[in-house]
């Protein structure tokens, strides 16, 4: 497999389990413990024969991702447990535009600039936002 075919797999599994995520009945909470507790389980058996890279890490850059992360789910489980079935695919779309914005914006930071193109880039993102909110 190569990132392209990571990239797909990981974009319909992530546009697919909020849509589950909505219709279980749970809380945002609970929602968001069942989500860490499968993924552990997992995970588990695939990390941990690379444990030892924890020695090396920068652990200051995992637990703050790690705690972003967790609100990240946290937030988005409340959200999922509050919307109803025909708003949730709206308001989810809402979420993924300033998902995208985030690693966007840290792009254009490490560019020293912006083009004419990302300009009109997030004009589109706005305008997505805007639209898509009425």
């Amino acid at each position: 497999m190569n990132n392209f075919s990571y990239a797909v797999i990981s974009g319909l599994c992530f546009g697919l389990w909020p849509l589950f995520v909505n219709k279980s009945l749970l809380s945002g909470f609970v929602s968001a413990f069942f989500i860490c507790l499968v993924s552990i389980i997992i995970f588990f058996p695939m990390a941990w024969s690379s444990l030892g890279e924890i020695r090396n890490a920068n652990i200051s850059m995992v637990l703050v991702g790690s705690v972003l992360s967790a609100i990240g789910i946290v937030f988005l489980t409340l959200m999922l447990a509050n919307t109803k079935d025909k708003e949730v695919s709206i308001i989810f779309i809402i979420m993924i535009c300033f998902q995208i914005a985030v690693p966007a914006i840290y792009h254009i930071y490490l560019e020293g600039g912006i083009s004419l193109n990302k300009v009109i880039g997030f004009i589109g993102l706005i305008v997505t936002v805007v639209f898509l909110q009425k």
